[in-house]
């Protein structure tokens, strides 16, 4: 049997905290936190996550300060991530 949204979500960011430890790169830490935070506090409507998507791609372009910029994609890919776990559940595909 599948898993559901949330226990999805719950495994991921587990997974994500792995490199919430001060070995890994400050870069590498910071970039995770932004990850978990943005798929905590996303909606879990995807197209409610499709727009966000949308708004971060185009405020990306118009960034040249590349820390910026790289948070601005930590954000996009977590978005998509959970966009993606979100739509795999609406299809009833949630695996374990």
């Amino acid at each position: 049997m599948g898993i559901t949204l949330d226990e999805a979500i719950k495994a991921h960011i587990r997974k994500k905290r792995k490199y919430l430890h001060p070995e890994y790169s400050e870069a590498l830490v910071r970039d995770t936190q932004l990850h978990i935070k943005t798929i905590e506090q996303a909606p879990k409507d995807p197209k409610m996550i499709g727009a966000r998507i949308l708004k971060k791609k185009e405020e990306k372009s118009h960034w040249v300060d590349v820390m910026k910029r790289d948070d601005l994609s930590s954000e996009i890919g977590a978005l998509q991530i959970l966009r993606s776990m979100i739509r795999i559940e609406e299809n009833g595909a949630v695996a374990g």
